[in-house]
């Protein structure tokens, strides 16, 4: 948990035990209001983050392999594009998990952590938007042999994975 929200939650826990919210239920609300707030704020950064844990990951796992970056039958100027496109996935990501955790004051965090999901969109959305270029797939057919043979014997693809 992120070290203000954990010093801000401890604060409104201690404020609700010591103010005597019985006798005042509207504090009670403000209090919970609080929580939910507190609440959807760190399953916001927890949905970014993952978001940007694949976006880190995923292409190297996915493309650095004997059927993108390694395969002798693309030319150099399709691995130029593939390498482009992991390097802007993990820059993508760094840039999510800096602006959905950096240190905001009350009036900057809507804008810091909208920009975080902004940067956490970018990758996924001109991933599904490459379809919509001219002679695209969503997999090539060696991939799909390829799959075919990772959903049935896993050991036969593991190499893939792990060169």
């Amino acid at each position: 948990m992120y070290s203000a929200d954990l010093k801000y939650f401890l604060g409104i826990i201690n404020s609700s035990r010591n103010n005597h919210s019985h006798l005042h239920p509207s504090s009670t609300y403000t209090t919970s209001k609080k929580l939910i707030s507190l609440f959807t704020t760190m399953l916001g950064r927890f949905f970014i983050s993952l978001s940007a844990f694949t976006q880190i990951v995923g292409p190297f796992v996915a493309d650095f392999n004997e059927t993108h970056v390694k395969n002798p039958r693309w030319p150099p100027h399709a691995r130029f594009h593939n390498g482009q496109t992991m390097t802007l996935g993990l820059c993508l990501g760094l840039a999510t998990i800096y602006y959905g955790f950096r240190r905001t004051t009350p009036a900057t965090k809507v804008d810091s952590i909208t920009t975080a999901a902004v940067f956490g969109s970018l990758y996924w959305i001109a991933g599904l938007s490459a379809i919509w270029y001219p002679g695209t797939k969503w997999k090539d057919p060696e991939l799909y042999v390829l799959s075919l043979l990772f959903i049935s014997k896993p050991n036969c693809t593991s190499r893939f994975l792990l060169s």
